[in-house]
C-alpha cells in the first residue's frame, strides 16, 4: 500500500509497451491532493475506508485511456495508466468513489487538469474536492493583495494581469501560475512590472494564441503577448496605437468584452467624456482592431455571442431599447428590440448552441441592485424578451465564468458588503434556471476567476472581509457538479 508521509497520493502513469517489445517509458508521477495539499482519503473531507479511484487520460484527439485502483483504509496501490507519449497535449480527470456513501456510484471527490504537455512538467498535482463546492488553496497566491485581478487561462498556464492594489492604484503585476501544480509551495513566475499599470476591467485570451486583450480605466485597451519564448512581456496600448489599429473612443472598463472565438474579440460601448459610448471595436486573432457603431449609446452593458451575432443588453439611456443585436460579419448590421429600464453592470448568459439567453443582476441608474430577470428567445431572427423569475440574491461586482453546460456567477457584493455566493445559470427544457451552487471559501467582491479544465474554476483576489475589509491575495478552487466530458 502506498502511504506518503506528507499525505500525498502518488500515481504512476506508465508508457505503453509496443507490439515490437519496446521497453515502457519511465513512470510519470502525478499526485492527487486536497486543496490544502493533503491526502484526500484521510483528510477533513472524510476518511474513505473502502472505495475506488477512476482516472481518465486523453491525449490530443486519441481515445480516452482508463485506469483505476481500490481504496482500502485511506490508501491505494499505485495506478498504472498507460500514456502513448509525453509530448502530446494531455488532459487528466479523477473521480473518487466511496463504497459507504449514500450512492456508491456517484463520485464524492472530483478533479481535473488543464490541457498540458507532460514533457514540460516534472510532476503534476490533481486537486480534488466535493462536487459543486469551493475550497481555499494552500498555494499559490497572488504576489500582492488585489481587487479585480484579470485571470486568463493560456494553454496550461493561468496568467494574472493587473487589478487594483490595496491603495486603490492600478497594479503593475503580471504573473504566471501553473494550474497543474496547485498546492505546491512555489511563488508564481512574474514578468517585469508593467511600464504603464492596468486596473480592473476584464480580459480575454484570443483563441489559440498567446495574446490577451485587457480593459482598464488607466489604459483603455491593452494587447499583451505572453509567449514564454519571448524575452519579457510585449504589450500594445490600443488606445494609443497608430491610426487604423485602435479602439473606439470610450472603450475601457465601462465596456463589455466579448470572446468571439475564431473571430477574435469585441469591445462594446463604454464611456466617452461624460456620456455613454456607441462604439464597438473588433479585434482579430492577430490583434488588429477595427471599429463600428451601436444603434444606442451604452455604458457598462452586458454582451455575449449568439451564433453569428453579438447580443447586447443594458447600459442605455431611459427610453432607449434595452437590447440590440450586431452581426459579426463585415457589415456589422445592428437591430434594436425590447423595452425596459436602464440596467448597468448586468450579467447576460447564453444557452450554448441555441437561440436563447438570460439577463439578470446589475443596478439601476441610482445604483440600486436589481432582482428582476429577463429571458430572451427566438434569436437571431425574431428575438423576444419576457420577464422571468427574480434573482434570490442580487449583487454587483460578480465574476462570470462559462462552463460547458452552465454559466457560474461568483462572489460580488450586496448592500451589506462582499459575499461568498456562487450561483449558476443553466437552461432546462429551454427555460433559464438560476440556483445557488455552494459557496466560496471567502467572501470576494470583484474577484478574478478562470476555468482551467474539466469545468474546474480557479478564483483569486477581490475585496473581502478577514476580519476587516481589504483586498485579498489568496486563491481557491471550485468544482463543477460533474466534470466536462474529455
Amino acid at each position: 500500500m502506498l502511504r506518503h508521509a506528507l499525505a500525498l497520493l502518488a500515481l504512476l502513469l506508465l508508457g505503453l509497451v509496443s507490439s515490437c517489445g519496446t521497453p515502457a517509458r519511465p513512470p510519470y508521477t502525478i499526485s492527487i491532493v486536497t486543496a490544502s495539499g493533503g491526502n484526500p482519503f484521510t483528510s477533513g473531507l472524510g476518511v474513505i475506508r473502502s472505495g475506488r479511484v477512476e482516472i481518465r487520460v486523453r491525449q490530443t484527439d486519441m481515445a480516452v485511456l482508463m485506469g483505476g485502483a481500490t481504496i482500502s483504509g485511506g490508501a491505494i496501490d499505485a495506478v498504472d495508466v498507460p500514456i502513448p507519449t509525453f509530448g502530446l497535449i494531455t488532459r487528466i480527470q479523477v473521480e473518487v468513489f466511496d463504497d459507504n456513501a449514500a450512492d456508491p456510484d456517484a463520485p464524492v471527490l472530483i478533479g481535473a487538469s488543464p490541457p498540458f504537455v507532460p514533457l514540460g512538467y516534472a510532476f503534476v498535482r490533481i486537486v480534488v474536492g466535493p462536487p459543486s463546492m469551493c475550497d481555499l488553496l494552500s498555494a499559490p497566491s497572488l504576489s500582492s493583495d488585489r481587487v479585480g485581478p484579470n485571470l486568463v487561462a493560456v494553454a496550461s498556464n493561468l496568467v494574472s494581469i493587473g487589478g487594483l492594489e490595496t491603495d486603490g492604484m492600478a497594479s503593475s503585476h503580471v504573473e504566471v501560475l501553473s494550474p497543474v501544480q496547485l498546492t505546491y509551495p512555489v511563488a508564481p513566475l512574474e514578468y517585469d512590472g508593467l511600464a504603464r499599470p492596468i486596473g480592473e476591467g476584464g480580459a480575454v485570451r484570443l483563441l489559440d494564441t498567446t495574446l490577451i486583450l485587457a480593459l482598464s480605466d488607466v489604459r483603455r485597451a491593452v494587447l499583451y503577448d505572453v509567449d514564454p519564448a519571448r524575452e519579457g512581456l510585449r504589450d500594445e496600448d490600443l488606445s494609443e496605437a497608430q491610426t487604423g489599429n485602435q479602439v473606439h473612443a470610450g472603450a475601457g472598463s465601462s465596456s463589455a468584452l466579448v470572446d468571439l472565438g475564431a473571430d477574435g474579440a469585441a469591445i462594446v460601448g463604454g464611456v466617452e467624456g461624460d456620456q455613454a459610448s456607441d462604439g464597438i471595436t473588433w479585434v482579430d486573432l492577430l490583434g488588429f482592431a477595427t471599429t463600428s457603431h451601436l444603434s444606442t449609446r451604452r455604458e457598462r452593458p452586458a454582451a455575449v455571442r449568439i451564433g453569428g451575432e453579438i447580443l447586447v443588453a443594458g447600459g442605455q439611456a431611459p427610453g432607449e431599447p434595452l437590447f440590440e443585436r450586431i452581426s459579426i460579419d463585415a457589415a456589422h448590421t445592428s437591430t434594436s428590440f425590447g423595452d425596459g429600464e436602464p440596467r448597468f453592470g448586468a450579467v447576460l448568459v447564453r444557452d450554448s448552441g441555441s437561440t436563447r439567453a438570460w439577463l439578470g443582476f446589475g443596478e439601476d441608474a441610482d445604483g440600486t441592485l436589481l432582482d428582476s430577470a429577463i429571458r430572451i428567445e427566438g434569436c437571431p431572427r425574431a428575438c423576444v424578451a419576457t420577464a422571468t423569475d427574480p434573482i434570490a440574491q442580487p449583487r454587483r461586482g460578480v465574476r462570470v465564468v462559462e462552463r460547458a453546460s452552465e454559466t457560474v456567477i461568483l462572489g460580488g457584493s450586496d448592500d451589506t458588503g462582499p459575499t461568498n455566493a456562487v450561483d449558476r445559470v443553466r437552461f432546462v427544457a429551454g427555460a433559464p434556471v438560476v440556483e445557488a451552487l455552494g459557496v466560496l471559501g471567502a467572501a470576494r467582491d470583484r474577484p478574478g476567476a478562470a476555468a482551467i479544465g474539466g469545468g474546474v474554476i480557479v478564483v483569486g483576489g477581490g475585496e473581502g472581509v478577514r476580519p476587516e475589509l481589504h483586498a485579498l491575495r489568496d486563491m481557491e478552487i471550485c468544482f463543477p457538479e460533474r466534470l466536462d466530458a474529455l
